[in-house]
């Protein structure tokens, strides 16, 4: 039987920590700074978040021999 990778996106959650004087700062500057803070250590899968990419041309993208070739 064959193999095949099906491209997927989930979820999880965790807790990022700010250095803020208060919390509402804290929100403020997640808001603004989202992608300069780190992604938390601990994480846990969000159930039901699972999500097939159907988009054909992207699943046989990923399925081409030189992708595949994943020692």
């Amino acid at each position: 039987m064959a193999k095949f990778y099906l491209p997927i996106t989930y979820k999880v959650s965790g807790a990022v920590e700010i250095e803020a004087d208060t919390i509402e700062d804290a929100v403020e500057y997640f808001h603004i700074h989202p992608d300069e803070i780190p992604l938390p250590y601990e994480t846990e899968f969000v159930d039901g978040s699972m999500v097939l990419d159907d988009d054909m041309e992207h699943i046989n993208l990923i399925n081409t021999a030189e992708h595949t070739r994943r020692g």
